[in-house]
């Protein structure tokens, strides 16, 4: 095992909670956990409901009733749409960084440090991606539209539907692709580290030379896709650029 290998281990190892061996403190730690567990429910129960509140309390401003029934101005519809595609990515965004830390952390796990750098990066990816999808549906037509309740409600859910799918793709993307970043990443450390250390670098265990076999073959496979989807691309552009 090279030294990064077990300093790494050593300190997951100090990461770890050992419970106490004194029954209170640990009673009073359970206690704790259950506190924040409910204090955290309750937020979201509460912000649900003040979600509704305020729902119902703008429809009961700008709907307005007709000959054809419940309507509402395209625009009212579309602000509340975009506050609400607004609402759920703000509300989500900490969620999500919450569950991706420890994901990270694993998957940058010779470098906590770019772990965390690329969590600020994927929060300003997060947001730059979803404000402009936020404003690039804020279309809010023309200012005397009427539009029928129903069909009003049906289009909004599917806008907020689109956007919740979309989400979920790019971050099953992101982790589907992740893992491969990281053992690229975690190649080129040991490398570097090994490369600094010289003579003095401990022989490769197992698990490091086949996690370098996988990186090369990963960079390989990479290399070759590009070239295979480059070329054509060239050679059509080139073949058009000589035909005009």
């Amino acid at each position: 095992m090279t030294i990064e290998e077990r300093l790494t281990d050593a300190l997951h190892e100090a990461d770890q909670f050992e419970p106490s061996l004194d029954l209170f403190a640990r009673v009073g730690r359970s206690i704790s956990e259950d506190l924040a567990h409910r204090r955290r429910l309750l937020r979201i129960y509460l912000s649900v409901l003040l979600g509704v509140v305020l729902s119902v309390g703008y429809f009961g401003l700008v709907v307005s009733s007709s000959s054809h029934g419940l309507t509402i101005a395209a625009w009212e519809i579309k602000l509340f749409e975009v506050a609400e595609m607004g609402v759920l990515v703000i509300v989500l965004a900490p969620n999500i960084r919450r569950f991706a830390r420890s994901f990270v952390a694993d998957v940058f796990h010779l470098s906590a440090a770019t772990g965390g750098r690329f969590l600020v990066v994927l929060d300003i990816a997060y947001y730059l991606v979803f404000t402009g999808l936020i404003l690039g549906n804020a279309d809010f037509g023309p200012p005397r539209a009427e539009l029928a309740l129903p069909s009003a409600f049906e289009d909004t859910a599917f806008t907020l539907a689109f956007l919740l799918l979309f989400m979920g793709l790019l971050h099953a993307v992101n982790i589907a692709t992740l893992p491969f970043v990281g053992l690229v990443f975690n190649s080129v450390i040991r490398l570097t580290l090994r490369r600094e250390a010289g003579d003095a670098a401990p022989p490769m265990s197992v698990r490091a030379e086949s996690a370098e076999s996988n990186a090369k073959t990963l960079v390989i496979v990479i290399v070759v896709l590009a070239v295979a989807v480059a070329v054509p691309i060239i050679a059509l552009l080139v073949i058009g650029g000589l035909a005009g």
